[in-house]
């Protein structure tokens, strides 16, 4: 605390503390020393003229003495009453007898000798006491003692140090005023020069100036920090004229940047009208190609013109979703897409992804399948559109590069919350496989194996790029195992929240149930297994038949027979023989059995059925189905999960009914007329035809229609303006609202909302599919 408190003092301050402090030490040192040496003088002096004293008194009593005239000795003794120093003196013979004494006081007590042949003395703080030899030539003849009192000295003492203080105090005043003047002079340049640095700190004045040059030190230290501020002073100059000249080159490059800067958006709202007119002008012809096309599949065709119609649909196809890649990859470059949040079944999404490319796995005799953890929850929350497009991508990749064998799409739980799960999906292939070196660039944009790959399988080597971005818009990872000619594994690992996880299979009807599953172990047999015991189902399973027959023969003698068998993993040819191995058998000819084959043939699955086969099911076989086929054979009235109509089918049924809502399709271009009023018809619909947005807003003016379905581009007026116009008008003569469905072949961020904005209910992309354009529909009427 003391050293801190001393710290903060100011200079002058410390210096007079300095001064006091050394004066006052070298005074109190000086004072001390005298004292001290003083009283050492002293009390020698003293101690010498004692003994003289004691010299003399001895002297002049040894004639006393020898004649033993003790009256003498006692005069002498008394002669000391005239100094009051001595406080008593006696004398001793040599027998210690004594033999005169003198004492200032009567109470002085009587103090033995000792008999000693050399003077002796002893000091204390009150008194002398001495013993002095009175010798006769060599013999002692008696001893005298001395007893002096010590006040008188420490009195004289006393007085000498009082008046050394008083000089050491004056002095130390003398002192300490002259020294006061002295910090002064030494504490006013620096003082002066700490007030001159404060200045320039806070007030950034570097034209003040520090005084008190000369050849001293403090001199030489105001001469340097005037040199200082001198060269900052020059520094803070040329430091201005580079700020000026920044600050001039700085708003330039501003400026330039600002003209860039509006140029690159003007670029890029160039690009996105560029995009969003590529987008309109390539739809709306695909929207007739693949409209027509499925009208013209629809017709009575003989076979070659069917095969022609289905080239022109695949190949429409085909175009379109390269369309789609190149749209969707400029869209997530210019960072406008936008993911969407929807709850969806993951079983059903990945079952349905299957079923798109079943045909084409078909054709080549491939092995599909999917299967999905029984610990996923039943319904999540997603994007389930974007989802879709990377397994379709996984999905169309698998079947493409794969000539013969098997692919295998499954989803599995990695980890789970109490909101959340995080799910891995995965798509493996028998296929080509892909290199190490490969597949450093697979994910990059129109990156493909190589320059062969291209040319034999096509493509515009999007799709996995696209995939990875959508992925990692989702907060999840992708990725991919692979080796040359042993097949590739596609993966991806994302994030979901959960909506729902009760279990959409109603397991009590199969709990405890007993199948007996017949087939090879490879393949998809563990799926199989996996779902059954997650059904609560009993199983047992075996790859021979007389094995198989063994089991089912026992359990019946045993009163434990199966509910059913499952054969699955079998060459067409094993297969008969195992169903017909069991029908032959008579303990097992009642034992419903169930089939799975690996593609469509429809002979095979009559010669089953006719072999008593209660169920055959096809790859890729789906949860629901397989429950369905084994609650069959459980129960003869049994719950099953209901498969969702598609909006054509429902619409179909309304075909049959009397009333036909009418549409209003406002639309300019004369072949999307034609698809859309066909497709219209075809759903039950009446239709009125208006060419352009103008003549839809004259229309509706006259007539009330239970929908309008309004193009997005049109001449005239466009679906927007002619949007808000109707609006306005309803709104002016308090009509009821028209319902009106936006058809855009724009496919840019921001198309739905601005169609939203202007007044629209609903909104669905061309080229129209009739069973969006039914389900959209029916969402409204």
């Amino acid at each position: 605390m003391r050293e801190a408190s001393f710290s903060t003092l100011p200079m002058i301050a410390k210096l007079r503390r300095l001064q006091m402090l050394s004066v006052g030490i070298a005074l109190s040192v000086t004072l001390l020393f005298s004292g001290v040496s003083q009283f050492i003088i002293e009390r020698e002096q003293l101690v010498q003229e004692s003994y003289s004293l004691a010299e003399m008194l001895g002297f002049n009593a040894s004639v006393a003495l020898s004649f033993q005239d003790k009256k003498i000795a006692q005069d002498i003794l008394n002669a000391l009453r005239g100094r009051d120093d001595v406080l008593a003196a006696q004398l001793f013979t040599n027998t210690g007898n004594l033999f005169a004494q003198y004492a200032k006081q009567p109470q002085t007590p009587d103090t033995p000798p000792l008999t000693l042949q050399n003077p002796t003395h002893h000091l204390d703080l009150h008194q002398l006491t001495l013993t002095h030899p009175i010798k006769v030539g060599n013999e002692t003849i008696a001893t005298l003692l001395l007893v002096i009192d010590l006040h008188p000295l420490w009195t004289h003492l006393l007085w000498q140090l009082f008046g050394i203080s008083l000089v050491a105090f004056v002095a130390y005043c003398i002192s300490f005023i002259y020294g006061r003047r002295l910090a002064a002079q030494i504490v006013a340049p620096l003082q002066n020069l700490s007030d001159v640095v404060t200045s320039v700190s806070c007030e950034k004045n570097y034209h003040l100036r520090a005084n008190g040059e000369n050849d001293t030190e403090i001199g030489k230290l105001v001469h340097s920090f005037n040199c200082m501020i001198e060269q900052i002073e020059q520094h803070e100059e040329e430091l201005q004229k580079q700020n000026d000249l920044l600050e001039t080159e700085v708003e330039r490059r501003t400026t330039q940047l600002r003209i860039a800067m509006e140029e690159a958006q003007a670029a890029n709202k160039a690009k996105s009208q560029f995009l969003a007119t590529m987008s309109h002008e390539i739809r709306t012809p695909m929207n007739g190609i693949i409209g027509m096309s499925d009208l013209l599949c629809n017709t009575p065709l003989n076979q070659e013109q069917k095969e022609f119609s289905a080239i022109i649909s695949t190949s429409a196809q085909a175009l379109l979703a390269i369309i789609n890649d190149i749209l969707d990859f400029s869209k997530i470059e210019a960072g406008q897409l936008e993911l969407e949040h929807t709850d969806f079944s993951l079983p059903t999404l990945l079952e349905n992804c299957a079923d798109v490319v079943a045909n084409k796995a078909y054709e080549k005799s491939l092995s599909l399948m999917t299967y999905i953890d029984p610990l996923i929850p039943t319904k999540l929350s997603g994007d389930q559109v974007r989802l879709r497009q990377i397994l379709l991508n996984f999905l169309s990749n698998a079947v493409k590069f794969t000539a013969n064998g098997s692919i295998i799409a499954r989803a599995t739980l990695i980890n789970k919350n109490a909101d959340r799960v995080r799910v891995r999906i995965e798509v493996s292939d028998s296929g080509i496989g892909i290199s190490p070196a490969t597949q450093q660039k697979l994910f990059q944009p129109f990156s493909q194996a190589d320059s062969s790959t291209t040319r034999k399988y096509g493509g515009t080597g999007l799709g996995l790029s696209i995939a990875k971005k959508l992925t990692e818009l989702m907060n999840g990872k992708i990725g991919v195992q692979s080796q040359e000619g042993q097949g590739s594994t596609f993966w991806i690992e994302i994030p979901l929240k959960i909506i729902t996880q009760q279990h959409v299979f109603p397991i009590e009807e199969s709990q405890g149930k007993r199948i007996f599953v017949f087939g090879k172990d490879d393949g998809n047999h563990d799926i199989y297994l996996a779902y059954l015991s997650s059904w609560g189902v009993l199983i047992n399973t075996s790859n021979n038949i007389y094995e198989m027959l063994f089991l089912l023969r026992e359990a019946r003698s045993l009163e434990q027979q199966y509910d059913g068998v499952l054969i699955t993993e079998l060459e067409p040819k094993e297969l008969v023989e195992a169903v017909n191995a069991v029908r032959n058998d008579f303990t097992c000819e009642q034992l419903p059995i169930v089939t799975c084959q690996d593609v469509i043939d429809s002979a095979l699955k009559q010669k089953l059925f006719a072999s008593g086969v209660s169920s055959v099911l096809t790859k890729p076989v789906k949860q629901s189905s397989l429950f369905n086929a084994m609650i069959a054979i459980f129960h003869t009235h049994s719950p099953v999960i209901p498969t969702e109509k598609s909006p054509t089918d429902e619409a179909s049924v309304e075909n049959n009914e009397t009333f036909q809502p009418l549409i209003l399709l406002v639309e300019d271009n004369v072949i999307n007329q034609l698809v859309a009023k066909t497709i219209l018809t075809k759903l039950g619909y009446q239709v009125h035809v208006a060419h352009d947005g103008k003549e839809a807003v004259d229309i509706l003016e006259q007539q009330e229609f239970a929908a309008v379905l309004m193009d997005y581009q049109m001449p005239v007026m466009d679906g927007l303006e002619a949007t808000r116009a109707i609006r306005l008008r309803e709104q002016e003569r308090g009509r009821k609202k028209a319902v009106i469905i936006a058809m855009t072949a724009n496919a840019m961020k921001g198309d739905k909302e601005d169609c939203l904005e202007a007044g629209m209910d609903d909104y669905i992309a061309k080229p129209i599919d009739a069973e969006s354009l039914a389900a959209t529909l029916k969402k409204w009427l």
